[in-house]
């Protein structure tokens, strides 16, 4: 872990890094994040997630649907391996498309992991005027959902879920819109694959 005494070269060197840098201890617990961390959370309307709030909480608690599962396999398995694991990752906002690198390193010793996101893409979306929103698309709270990879829509109610590529959707981004996880951008980009 990131020695805490900023007398320590090695914490200014972690606390002023432009990636959004945070270590977990074996438990998963939340034990340090860095000055990026506050202000990727302010920007994005995180304010509950400023420093010292979230730490010594389990950072799974945070992840929700399939994957708390990925990540939580993933953590264990650099822990119990002692190897680094790295992926790209979509994590846009409305007003910016934005892709990271997420690195998972294992702390020396296995005591814990140090998780390091870097900004590999930031641009405002690319943005037609507004059109009609097709019908259909939107959920019983008056929400859409388009997946976070591929921009697909997740027909509501649908079962097994469909995902359509509504062409409107893209070149315009309809308002009151959430993102998740088609099934297809789910077992491609969060499975373990051999």
């Amino acid at each position: 872990m990131p020695d805490t005494d900023d007398s320590h070269p090695g914490y200014h060197t972690i606390e002023h890094d432009t990636a959004v840098v945070f270590c977990l201890d074996s438990n998963l617990r939340l034990v340090y994040a860095n000055a990026a961390w506050d202000r990727f959370a302010s920007a994005n309307g995180g304010d509950s997630m400023l420093r010292p709030a979230p730490l010594g909480r389990p950072v799974l608690e945070s992840i929700s649907g399939p994957l708390k599962e990925f990540y939580a396999s993933i953590y264990a398995r650099v822990l119990e391996s002692g190897q680094p694991w790295q992926h790209r990752y979509e994590c846009s906002s409305p007003t910016l498309f934005r892709e990271f690198a997420m690195q998972v390193l294992p702390v020396k010793g296995g005591t814990g992991l140090m998780v390091v996101n870097s900004l590999l893409v930031e641009h405002p979306p690319h943005v037609c005027p507004l059109r009609p929103i097709p019908t259909g698309y939107r959920d019983a709270n008056g929400i859409i959902v388009m997946c976070g990879h591929c921009r697909r829509t997740r027909r509501p109610g649908s079962a097994p879920e469909v995902w359509d590529l509504v062409a409107a959707h893209i070149s315009a981004l309809p308002p009151n819109v959430s993102h998740g996880l088609c099934g297809i951008c789910l077992d491609y980009y969060y499975s373990e694959h051999p």
